[in-house]
């Protein structure tokens, strides 16, 4: 009988909190790996949301439709982006002088998996629906089209660059964040509704947003307490950052280098091996704690990645950028220039000149913390998540 009592307590307990679930809010992230920045800016979304008691799932939407091409996608741009660097401007270029957008692959491979996803995201029913990236946007609008949700679902895009590629004016969604002002008028040009377009910036990691001195920081992590320059290049190493590491070796004996390699264990070794004469040069592989290392540094030496480089600016820290990787990065580095946000490097002024020459141009650093202060998005996360939970409270009341 005790049995029989305990397992009804617990079949109503589990009902109970089955119904409270039923109750939570839920978001939905549908996201696609192709570079880290998508997952960041989700994952920064949904640990806000989190602590507000909403449900929240992050799907590998991709690789969730079809595994091949998920890692196909994956796979293919680290490739590429690591050994046939100009191919994506190719392909960028292609988007934007090809009128006929809808009829490429990412648009056929929407057509063929709506019905999958659309299932997904009936059984999830989620009260809003956060893309990351446009080749997620362009599923939702391909479910639209068909018709295939029972409900309207709320759809918020994510442009995690400062570019207004042309697929974004191609795609059936409710709203597209951007990550700063001057691409509301670009985007309106293009034919997106100005009241569909929210100027949140790029949605980054709280902790990014913190800060603690450079003295504190460095004792910490067993720093020196010198000049440090922090370089980098995204989760998987790409861009020229061994040229650029390389490069530095020549104010390697004048300042603190700390250079994280991401998940590019290959480059990693290279680079231990090229660093052994310069005792104050620092390699290292993945760190979950590069907001700290951000804080140590006096400079962050990075190829113009949108997320790194919001995060960067964000910790209110100085920018030096390394050649892009042709496409939208091209367009981040024009931007964070033009604005003062950044100094830029090529192959005739290096990163060890330009970088040099800014850790002793005081004047030049209050120009670019000046430039900071006025054009630099902050609480991103925050912003999008609170937008979304108003979505959500109204979606659930119609």
């Amino acid at each position: 009988k005790r049995a029989m009592a305990d397992t009804t307590h617990l079949s109503r307990a589990s009902g109970l909190e089955e119904r409270a679930m039923n109750q939570q809010k839920r978001v939905l992230f549908l996201s696609i790996t192709s570079g880290q920045g998508h997952n960041a800016a989700a994952k920064a979304v949904k640990s806000y949301l989190e602590e507000k008691q909403v449900q929240c799932r992050i799907l590998d939407t991709y690789t969730y439709l079809s595994r091949p091409v998920g890692k196909g996608v994956d796979k293919g741009y680290t490739f590429i982006a690591r050994y046939r660097p100009e191919a994506l401007e190719m392909i960028f270029r292609g988007y934007e002088e090809n009128q006929s957008v809808e009829k490429s692959l990412p648009f056929k491979f929407a057509d063929l998996q709506k019905r999958k996803l659309a299932r997904y995201i009936q059984e999830y029913d989620p009260d809003v629906i956060i893309c990351p990236h446009v080749l997620a946007c362009i599923l939702v609008s391909k479910i639209r089209e068909a018709g295939l949700l029972q409900r309207e679902i709320p759809c918020i895009g994510i442009n995690t660059d400062y570019s207004p590629i042309s697929m974004w004016d191609k795609v059936d969604i409710d709203y597209i964040v951007v990550a700063a002002d001057f691409l509301v008028p670009l985007l309106t040009q293009r034919g997106v509704s100005q009241e569909k377009l929210l100027a949140f910036g790029i949605p980054v990691d709280p902790k990014f947003e913190k800060r603690q001195g450079k003295e504190e920081a460095r004792k910490k992590l067993g720093l020196e307490q010198i000049d440090t320059i922090l370089v980098l290049s995204g989760g998987a190493g790409l861009g020229h950052l061994e040229e650029s590491v390389q490069d530095l070796g020549q104010i390697a004996q004048q300042c603190q280098i700390v250079v994280v390699c991401g998940s590019n264990k290959r480059l990693k070794a290279k680079l231990e091996e090229f660093a052994k004469p310069y005792p104050l040069m620092k390699i290292l592989g993945y760190t979950n704690n590069l907001d700290e290392y951000m804080d140590a540094a006096d400079i962050v030496y990075t190829k113009p990645g949108g997320l790194t480089s919001t995060e960067t600016l964000t910790k209110d820290k100085p920018l030096v950028l390394m050649d892009p990787l042709p496409g939208v990065e091209s367009w981040n580095q024009v931007y964070f220039a033009n604005h003062s946000l950044a100094c830029i490097t090529n192959d005739f002024f290096t990163g060890s000149a330009v970088a040099g020459l800014l850790l002793k141009d005081k004047s030049r650093q209050e120009e670019m913390a000046s430039a900071r202060a006025r054009l630099v998005k902050h609480n991103s996360a925050k912003a999008l998540g609170d937008f979304a939970l108003e979505l959500a409270e109204k979606n659930r009341k119609i």
